[in-house]
């Protein structure tokens, strides 16, 4: 292409077809390696449809970034709204991302939102917009569907009662009867323990997890997409393969894809007719990095602290790897340094899990035996930079 060739009149790209299927918010036709969460939901949630709102459900879908929570849960939420309207039953799919809308208001001023009704965005309380949405519903006689992605944020920030509200909202007006069924994601399982006995006790989440994606079932994500979203024959099978080999240490789909439309722009930009394993190989250093800080980014405290004694351990000697007895020694000392009480050797355990379940190190058995026989390593190439990131965060 020539550098003027946004003023060519029918430019198309060689390499796309459709790029908006390899977008983040695009929701494809089939979710593989995911029909028995599908089916779960069904199941669960069916009895909302068949006692015609006199049941409500709720779930807490968690797993590590990439494993398809968003998808599974907009994909169940459209396909759960279009029966309902088959079946004559009114029932409203909502989704909100959490980590954007992170206190009381904004969820309901966004249910609102997609109820079409329009409110002041300031200056009304929490309760005022709630009677708002109680009196809606009460007109409407509505049925929502609420998923609340990223739950961790808004439950971490306003804790259990604005999800206690909602499930009771209209109690008194309908002679019991729910008007609200909820849907939560999160990376970490043990994320539904923010919600108080009380609303864990009313709501009775169902967890379901969703396990990291293998190389065979990364490409076989990857192969879909490409028929969707590339031209043909731009892509050879052994780069498919070679994106889902890269993918795979971390068991992330959106990685995935991400790699395959960034492969797909770099052989663009090079006037490329084909994607070759060298734009993979050049745009995988320039998308590692960033998500990796991220997920750090996001950690709680303690998490970090062990994060960074491991990589101490890492680097120190000749070791490549670290053992759980001296990860704790070091947890402690990082602990009196920026004043922290430390964890139990159970909690340490435990964000030690946690790191492992979001893809930042990697735990491998020496040989049978106690968990002093493990071997600890972080996924990150660059320690040292890593290490002055967490440094710099702790302070």
């Amino acid at each position: 292409m020539g550098s003027n060739f946004l003023t060519l009149k029918g430019w198309h790209s060689p390499i796309f077809r459709d790029e908006t299927k390899l977008y983040l918010e695009y929701v494809p036709k089939d979710l593989p390696h995911r029909e028995d969460t599908m089916k779960k939901l069904t199941y669960l949630f069916w009895p909302i449809i068949s006692s015609t709102g006199n049941f409500s459900a709720s779930a807490w879908i968690h797993g590590a970034v990439g494993t398809g929570k968003t998808a599974v849960s907009k994909k169940f939420g459209f396909l759960f709204e279009k029966i309902s309207k088959q079946k004559s039953f009114l029932l409203k799919y909502i989704h909100i991302n959490c980590k954007q809308k992170r206190t009381g208001s904004n969820v309901i001023l966004s249910i609102l939102d997609n109820l079409n009704v329009t409110v002041p965005s300031r200056g009304l309380s929490f309760q005022e917009l709630a009677s708002i949405l109680k009196k809606i519903l009460f007109k409407k006689k509505r049925y929502i569907l609420l998923v609340l992605d990223e739950a961790g944020y808004l439950l971490k920030k306003e804790g259990s009662d604005i999800i206690y509200s909602l499930a009771r909202l209209t109690e008194e007006e309908f002679n019991q009867r729910p008007l609200f069924s909820f849907i939560f994601t999160s990376k970490q399982g043990r994320d539904a323990f923010l919600l108080d006995q009380s609303t864990r006790s009313s709501l009775a989440p169902t967890k379901i997890h969703l396990p990291k994606y293998n190389k065979n079932e990364l490409k076989d994500i990857l192969t879909l997409r490409t028929e969707e979203a590339l031209r043909k024959g731009v892509i050879k099978e052994e780069v498919i393969d070679l994106i889902a080999e890269i993918a795979s240490s971390k068991g992330d789909a959106r990685y995935a894809i991400e790699l395959l439309w960034k492969a797909g722009k770099e052989a663009e930009m090079e006037d490329s007719k084909e994607i070759l394993p060298s734009h993979v190989h050049k745009v995988n250093l320039s998308i590692m990095e960033p998500r990796q800080y991220e997920e750090i980014n996001n950690l709680p405290r303690h998490e970090k602290m062990v994060l960074l004694a491991i990589i101490k351990e890492n680097l120190s000697g000749e070791r490549k790897y670290a053992r759980i007895k001296r990860i704790v020694e070091r947890y402690r000392g990082i602990c009196r340094k920026y004043g922290e009480e430390p964890r139990s050797y159970t909690r340490v355990w435990q964000f030690i899990k946690d790191l492992q379940h979001a893809g930042l190190i990697e735990v491998n058995r020496l040989s049978e035996g106690e968990r002093g026989t493990l071997k600890i390593r972080v996924t990150h190439e660059e320690l040292n930079s890593l290490e002055g990131v967490i440094k710099g965060q702790l302070c």
